[in-house]
């Protein structure tokens, strides 16, 4: 049988190998461990990779918000233009056919879901057409707020309590 083996220099595990017999300076490897790992004295090892400092922290942070803001966009928006709430699509696609349909002013069928969550594409009038395309700009003019709010407060941050304060999860439009 076997055996996986780590050579500890002045206290980096510098060499991992393989052996029939664990030759003298090598101890058993860990689970885990790799080449350039601290021998923390005790048995235990340490990747001796920094952590990430704030700096680093917020802009991982500010670009997860962005990405929460990118699925609130395209999650879809309601709106009442045809008299009662239908949800409207609003992934990048429904996003353009919706503010050409507003643009050319004509009557015509667009996708929408009714109360019960059944989608069809249900006749519109232009100005319900203009109402959708309104209420969906409205929509993304608050997700906009939301995430740029939550970001400023994120850049604001003095420190590592501060940040871990901040739940990115809330303050987004319903």
């Amino acid at each position: 049988m076997s055996v996986r083996g780590m050579q500890i220099v002045d206290g980096l595990v510098a060499n991992i190998a393989v052996f029939d017999v664990l030759p003298d300076g090598w101890v058993l490897a860990e689970p885990g461990v790799g080449i350039g790992w601290l021998d923390n004295g005790d048995g235990t090892y340490s990747d001796p990779a920094p952590p990430p400092t704030l700096a680093e922290k917020k802009t991982a942070l500010v670009a997860e918000t962005r990405a929460l803001a990118e699925q609130h966009i395209t999650a879809g928006y309601t709106s009442d233009a045809l008299g009662t709430t239908h949800t409207y699509p609003s992934n990048r696609d429904y996003q353009l056919n919706i503010i050409g349909a507003a643009q050319t002013g004509l009557d015509r069928t667009f996708l929408c879901a009714d109360s019960g969550g059944v989608w069809s594409r249900r006749m519109h009038t232009a100005a319900q057409l203009q109402q959708v395309c309104e209420d969906g700009a409205a929509r993304m003019s608050d997700i906009f707020d939301a995430m740029d709010a939550i970001v400023a407060s994120i850049e604001a941050a003095a420190d590592q309590t501060e940040l871990d304060a901040i739940d990115i999860t809330t303050g987004w439009p319903a």
